[in-house]
């Protein structure tokens, strides 16, 4: 009898782990639209300044050099809390796949098994991800680079 009830209790605690780290997917995509949002709006803001750069020069010049650098330090900031998701999710699936060693069916472990087995090419979705926010540093660092010069 306990060791159904302790079967139960792991399967029980197995599933709200999963619901879990299935929020913080969740709140990862959150966080994306987030920045994705504000950075957009920043490129669209700096875009719209900059054709009348030449009748205000001073004034317009320093508020896209601002703009850029608020928006690179965001495309940073952004890119760091991707990267601290990755860690969390890695740690995450290491636990879910110890606890399956314990249960009738593997499904996570199986699922990396079979990638390996099919040879198939898996590109990390945080691999993919983590060049979003550099990709749009680069419009930033364009716009500075020409009011510079």
């Amino acid at each position: 009898m306990e060791r159904q009830d302790s079967s139960s209790q792991l399967f029980d605690l197995y599933k709200l782990y999963v619901e879990l780290t299935d929020r913080i997917s969740q709140r990862r995509g959150h966080a994306n639209m987030f920045f994705l949002s504000v950075i957009s709006t920043l490129v669209g803001l700096t875009g719209f300044i900059y054709p009348s750069l030449h009748s205000e020069a001073y004034y317009n010049v320093s508020v896209i050099f601002m703009i850029c650098i608020f928006g690179i330090l965001m495309c940073v900031i952004w890119y760091l809390i991707i990267n601290s998701y990755k860690q969390l999710n890695k740690i995450r699936f290491t636990i879910i796949a110890e606890m399956e060693q314990n249960l009738v069916f593997n499904c996570f472990s199986r699922e990396w098994q079979l990638l390996k087995e099919k040879k198939l090419k898996y590109r990390r979705l945080s691999g993919i991800e983590k060049f979003v926010p550099l990709l749009f540093m680069v419009p930033f660092i364009f716009f500075m680079i020409i009011n510079l010069i």
